[in-house]
């Protein structure tokens, strides 16, 4: 270090010394004891001893002193001499060693050429301000070649950091943070530059604040490394708001963990799975299939659907009560569990007969059963079917109407918008406090889900489980065809009439195939086109007659009007070669009379067989013994 100190100071010495000069701009402005007025540097320190050199001296002085260093004292006599070296000049002219806290008597060689002399400090330093100035703030490079003079007036100060002792130069190097501000063009999009102290009041804040650009409004996408130009606080605010009141609010979400839900689709006027963490905005038609307990969320409260039953959630501006209900669904059909957040909710229930507001207490749980009563008759009399509506408060307390209150344990039903009074309850029904599956309708439901992918058409799944030439287990079509009776389709229900190994379940089907006429009187048209499709059209023709039933008008109330109404077409039926013919007429005589097999009656039994059986019923109507079980008043 020595030997470089002693080379360093020789070749120093042995380049030509020109007089210090005072830039024009400066000798302009009053000179250098005017530009330094008011410009507070710090205290003072020792300079180096004779003989010590500048790196040394650094080095000794990094190798104890603290992150933030302190600059020299301001000498205003050899300022006018020589002037001062700007803190990054080290970094711009590549002298990494060096730092801002001393003020060096020679500025040392480029490191890694210690052959080659230094220039002299008045140049280096005008060299120096001119890259500086010249420098893009992105830390790109300077482009080579001779340095062009800037006008000291027309360069503004760089903003001083935020917080921290360093911060990063545009090359990348650290400057000290309490160094004096570099000359730096201000680039577009960027934001404007901190005033510098005020040289003198007048003349050199005029000079900048005429040659300081204005800010450039930021493109939409500002590229890395800028600072985007400030927006007005009100136009800010404003697009904010009509952003927000574009973009409507959630009044829920399906959750989807081990179970299905489905969603109408209004336009395809097909039902699609609900993909998992869906949320929900009003409007929506759900719907769970059989079998299936789904969970959705709306407001704090939860909401479970058991076992086939539908929900519309009622949009947030149609939502009525006073005061106002904070969500609303319709239950057209299904059992749905309503459980209560722990502040209450005041929640609108539309049925099928009346609309009502419920207040429930905070972790309250009502379960409401909303049953479509099946009324036989034929096509002429069909309409939307009436609902008993079942209600169970199993926790907490609810309140409703003109002062109606119920306290848990408690049930009561509503008829035509007639209702009961609330009665105690000691067991509750089992679907209310959990599943009433089997294991094997469990695993069927299971694979069900799995061939039901979400955001997809559920139609295509159940009908390529519910085809009987698929193999499928015999547990998976039947669900596929209960299914598919909530989603419109009837094929399969209908095929399952006409398989003898389906005997034990014909009633079940048959009801359920009524039960989708309940919920949903245009199924009358499918239904039927199944039957044309598996039957041919005149038979499909008796099929739907059967299938819909007979009121009192159709069987008679006396002898003679039974012996020649609906019970005598029934008993020919049961005679027909067609088992789905067989099938259903066995049924509605049995739903009549209130009987069941006379004579060990079985509709798939040989023909042989059957016409030994059916003289029991012939018999029995000669005789005026099989008569309605509910006569005529």
């Amino acid at each position: 270090m020595a030997l470089a100190g002693v080379l360093v100071i020789a070749a120093w010495l042995a380049w030509p010394q020109a007089p210090p000069q005072v830039p024009d701009e400066v000798a302009q402005m009053g000179g250098a004891d005017q530009v330094s007025q008011g410009v507070e540097i710090g205290e003072e320190k020792a300079a180096p001893k004779a003989g010590e050199t500048e790196v040394e001296k650094n080095g000794e002085e990094n190798a104890a002193a603290p992150a933030e260093s302190e600059a020299p004292p301001f000498n205003a006599e050899a300022a006018k001499a020589t002037p001062a070296t700007p803190a990054s000049s080290a970094a711009a002219a590549g002298a990494s060693e060096q730092t801002a806290n001393a003020t060096p008597p020679a500025n040392p060689p480029q490191p890694g050429n210690a052959a080659t002399p230094t220039p002299p400090p008045a140049v280096v330093d005008q060299a120096v301000a001119t890259a500086a100035a010249t420098t893009p703030a992105t830390g790109s490079s300077p482009a080579t070649g001779p340095p062009a003079e800037a006008p000291l007036a027309e360069v503004p100060p760089a903003a001083a950091p935020a917080e921290g002792p360093e911060m990063q130069a545009p090359g990348g190097a650290a400057t000290q943070a309490n160094a004096p501000p570099a000359a730096n063009v201000p680039t577009p999009n960027t934001a404007p530059p901190v005033p510098a102290p005020a040289f003198e009041a007048g003349a050199a804040a005029a000079t900048t604040a005429a040659t300081t650009p204005s800010p450039v409004v930021p493109a939409p996408a500002t590229p890395p490394g800028t600072t985007p130009s400030p927006v007005e606080p009100g136009a800010a605010a404003a697009t904010a708001a009509t952003a927000a009141a574009a973009k409507p609010t959630p009044v829920g979400s399906y959750i989807g963990i081990g179970d299905l839900l489905l969603a109408l689709d209004q336009n395809a006027k097909n039902w699609i799975r609900v993909p998992q963490h869906t949320q929900l905005f009003g409007g929506e038609q759900l719907l769970a299939l059989p079998t299936f307990r789904t969970h959705l969320g709306l407001g704090d409260a939860n909401l479970m659907l058991n076992n086939g039953a539908e929900v519309d959630v009622i949009p947030p501006a149609k939502v009525s009560g006073q005061p106002r209900a904070e969500f609303g669904v319709r239950i057209p059909y299904g059992q749905v569990i309503i459980n209560s957040g722990l502040n209450g909710n005041r929640v609108e229930l539309s049925l099928v007969d009346e609309d009502r507001v419920v207040q429930l207490d905070p972790s309250s749980s009502l379960a409401v059963d909303v049953q479509r009563v099946f009324e036989p008759g034929q096509t002429g009399k069909r309409g939307p079917a009436p609902a008993i509506v079942t209600w169970f408060l199993t926790s907490g307390k609810a309140a409703w109407g003109a002062g109606k209150t119920a306290q848990a344990p408690a049930t009561w039903t509503t008829v035509h918008g007639e209702e009961n009074s609330p009665a105690a309850i000691e067991k509750l029904p089992d679907w209310v406090q959990r599943e009433t599956v089997t294991d094997i309708e469990r695993r069927a439901r299971e694979r069900l889900a799995d061939a039901i992918v979400p955001g997809q058409a559920a139609e295509k799944a159940i009908l390529e489980i519910s085809d009987p030439s698929a193999r499928r287990r015999t547990e998976d079509r039947t669900l596929a065809a209960y299914s598919g009776a909530y989603v419109g389709q009837y094929d399969a229900l209908v095929r399952l009439l006409a398989d003898v190994n389906q005997r034990p379940f014909w009633k079940d089907e048959i009801a359920a195939l009524r039960m989708a006429i309940a919920r949903d009187p245009s199924a009358v048209a499918g239904i039927q086109k199944a039957f044309a499709l598996e039957r041919g059209e005149q038979t499909a023709n008796d099929l739907m007659e059967m299938l819909l039933g007979f009121d009192r008008a159709a069987i008679g109330t006396t002898k003679d009007e039974v012996k020649e109404g609906a019970l005598l077409r029934l008993l020919r039926w049961m005679e027909s070669d067609d088992l789905t013919t067989r099938v259903l007429a066995a049924y509605n005589v049995n739903e009549i009379t209130g009987t069941y097999q006379l004579g060990n009656y079985r509709p798939e039994h040989p023909k042989d067989k059957r016409d030994i059986e059916m003289r029991h019923y012939f018999t029995r109507l000669e005789n005026g013994e099989l008569m309605p079980k509910n006569p005529a008043p």
